[in-house]
């Protein structure tokens, strides 16, 4: 599991401390690894992982000029929450 907003090791997911440390994605970088698609397939794979991104084809923000998806996710605390205890639970 990886924080969609920046780079943090999921082992420091949660801590306060920790999330000051890492900046949020860069956009520009990730464009640029989205726009590679037409090179190749195991060039669009190798950018996409550099940026720290998943590669998916087209993504729905991807034409969205003034849209940085990294700065409007927000997490659902109480979603998680509940998922978690739910696991918890059932494990």
């Amino acid at each position: 599991m990886t924080c969609p907003n920046c780079d943090v090791p999921s082992d420091e997911l949660g801590l306060s401390a920790g999330a000051a440390n890492f900046q949020p994605r860069d956009l520009a970088a990730v464009l640029d690894a989205l726009a590679t698609l037409n090179d190749s397939g195991v060039a669009f794979v190798r950018s996409c992982v550099e940026a720290g991104i998943k590669p998916i084809i087209h993504p729905f923000w991807e034409p969205l000029p003034l849209v940085n998806i990294f700065e409007s996710i927000a997490p659902d605390i109480l979603h998680q929450l509940y998922q978690g205890l739910v696991k918890h639970l059932l494990a």
